[in-house]
C-alpha cells in the first residue's frame, strides 16, 4: 500500500496538532523482532522513517539520536531504550507513537542451481496515543527487493539491504 499508513499517520497526527500550529512531535520507534543476523540495519530504517515523517512536517524524536542505543537487537533478548516508548514520547512532549517493527526478513535463492537472489521484508507499523500507548491506527507491509545475480549479490548485499529499507519507509 504506497503512502497508505504514512497518509493516515499524518491525518492522525494533524488531528492532535495544537491550535496555535506548532509543529507535532511523534517518538519513533524501530524494533526488529526477526533476522537477528541477516545484516539488516534497523538505524538505515529509522533514518529513512525519520526523514518520511519530517519530510511531512513533523518534529521525530529517535531514541537512537536521544540516547545513543543502537534499536537493531534480536527478538530474544531485545535490548530497547531503558523507558517505554510511551515514558519516552511523554518526555519529549510527543503527542504520538510511531512504531515500525520488521517481523520478517527473507533471503531467497531463485533458480537451481541458484542465479539470482531476491529479499524481501515485512513491517508492522503502527501510530500510538502518547499519553496512553493506545494504537490509533497500524498496518502491516512487505516489500521485495528485484532480482539480483548472484555475482552482484556478492557485491552490493550491504547496499542492496539499505535498498530494501529505503523501499520499505517509502511505501509507509
Amino acid at each position: 500500500m504506497r503512502n497508505g499508513l504514512l497518509t493516515i499517520i499524518v491525518a492522525a497526527l494533524a488531528v492532535v496538532a495544537t491550535a496555535d500550529q506548532k509543529q507535532t512531535t511523534v517518538a519513533l520507534v524501530v524494533q526488529n523482532h526477526c533476522a537477528p543476523n541477516a545484516g539488516i540495519s534497523m538505524v538505515a530504517l529509522t533514518d529513512a522513517l525519520t526523514a518520511r515523517l519530517s519530510g511531512q512536517g513533523f518534529k521525530v524524536v529517535n531514541p537512537y539520536n536521544l540516547i545513543g542505543e543502537d534499536q537493531n537487537r534480536t527478538a530474544v533478548g531485545e535490548k530497547m531504550p531503558p523507558v517505554s516508548a510511551v515514558e519516552l514520547a511523554k518526555g519529549v512532549g510527543a503527542q504520538g507513537v510511531v512504531t515500525a517493527s520488521v517481523l520478517e526478513f527473507l533471503d531467497s535463492t531463485v533458480g537451481n542451481p541458484p542465479v539470482a537472489h531476491e529479499y524481501s521484508i515485512r513491517l508492522a507499523l503502527n501510530l500510538a496515543d502518547a499519553q496512553t500507548g493506545a494504537a490509533v491506527c497500524g498496518e502491516t507491509i512487505k516489500v521485495k527487493s528485484p532480482k539480483y545475480t548472484i555475482a552482484q549479490d556478492r557485491a552490493n548485499r550491504a547496499e542492496y539491504l539499505g535498498d530494501l529499507m529505503y523501499s520499505a519507509a517509502d511505501q509507509c
